[in-house]
């Protein structure tokens, strides 16, 4: 199956290429290829654009970035909108954003909370993240 790689955000071209080269390594073993990135910006019309002209086009979208608390984080509100779907609060992503605060000894701002928010039905799964330099890959708990 063969599938797009949508960059929301501030994510730049190579960011982008960067992390379908992982998805591609995580995907392998599902016969799921990236063939195509496209990057999107931080504009809901071109985003909306790009997931409408994804899913016309393979049979599976991914998604990356625009999930900050600034105006460049409205990539869940631009998908759950296309998808017809409500964004609805994730409980565990929620304590998993508390326990981070907490732990840099930060108090979470209220706003900070939206960042929990998922379209409803969505599928959590692993996340990627660069931390000292390393690529990783974690499950949520």
């Amino acid at each position: 199956m063969n599938a797009e790689l949508i960059g929301a955000g501030e994510v730049e071209p190579a960011q982008l290429e960067h992390m379908a080269g992982i998805f591609n390594e995580i995907l392998a073993s599902e016969n799921i290829s990236i063939e195509t990135c496209t990057v999107a910006g931080c504009d809901p019309r071109k985003l909306r654009a790009a997931f409408q002209k994804a899913s016309s086009r393979y049979d599976l979208v991914l998604a990356v970035g625009g999930l900050g608390l600034g105006p460049e984080g409205n990539a869940k509100e631009t998908l759950a909108a296309f998808l017809g779907r409500r964004l609805v609060l994730h409980q565990e992503t929620l304590k998993r954003i508390q326990t981070a605060y907490a732990r840099a000894g930060r108090n979470m701002p209220q706003a900070a909370s939206r960042l929990a928010a998922m379209p409803e039905q969505s599928i959590i799964t692993k996340t990627y993240f660069r931390h000292k330099g390393k690529d990783e890959i974690t499950e949520p708990k």
